[in-house]
Parts: C-alpha cells; sequence; structure tokens
C-alpha cells in the first residue's frame, strides 16, 4: 500500500514537473536551453526523474 502511495505522489509529482516544463520555453532564454540539451537534457523529464531517483 505504501508502494502504491510513493508512486501515486511520483506521478502527481511528474505532472506537476511537465506543467513548469511546459511553461518554461517562454522563460528560459534559448542559449540556457542548448546548454540544457549539450548536457544530455532532453524533453524527456520522466527519464530524467527517474536517474536522479536512482
Amino acid at each position: 500500500m505504501k508502494i502504491f502511495l510513493i508512486k501515486e505522489n511520483y506521478i502527481e509529482m511528474i505532472n506537476k514537473i511537465n506543467e513548469l516544463i511546459s511553461k518554461l520555453p517562454a522563460l528560459l532564454p534559448n542559449y540556457y536551453k542548448k546548454i540544457l540539451n549539450k548536457m544530455g537534457f532532453s524533453n524527456d523529464w520522466e527519464n530524467i526523474m527517474l536517474e536522479i531517483i536512482k
């Protein structure tokens, strides 16, 4: 049951992050996005979060 709750919270967190990310292009200068891309960050935030959690 606890694991299920953690998963639910995780999905909710991902959704909130995705919501923030969708607002970011208007806020982030292009050069900053390019730097993130060079560092290997893509739009696949779910995978990034999974990597961080590992």
